[in-house]
């Protein structure tokens, strides 16, 4: 689990392998789920309003999913040493 900077937006995994993002005063989830991988860990949210998210794989790459848009974006790093 997760929350936004603002305080306004909680991001969980669920166990149906899913990110949902929720408003927390209006208690809805203000777009649809967005799929994830096994393993995956939520690590925070960015300056950039980006959700960081741990993959959990061999390679251990962090991965940075646009909620906005509802999809990771074509950026990760490796965290492996």
């Amino acid at each position: 689990m997760a929350f936004d900077p603002s305080g306004q937006r909680i991001a969980v995994v669920t166990r149906d392998k899913t990110v949902e993002l929720w408003d927390i005063d209006s208690a809805t989830r203000p777009r649809p789920p967005i799929p994830a991988a096994d393993g995956q860990k939520l690590v925070g949210f960015d300056a950039d309003g980006y959700l960081d998210v741990l993959t959990g794989d061999i390679q251990d790459r962090l991965s940075f999913v646009d909620l906005d848009q509802g999809r990771k974006p074509a950026r990760w790093m490796s965290v492996s040493g």
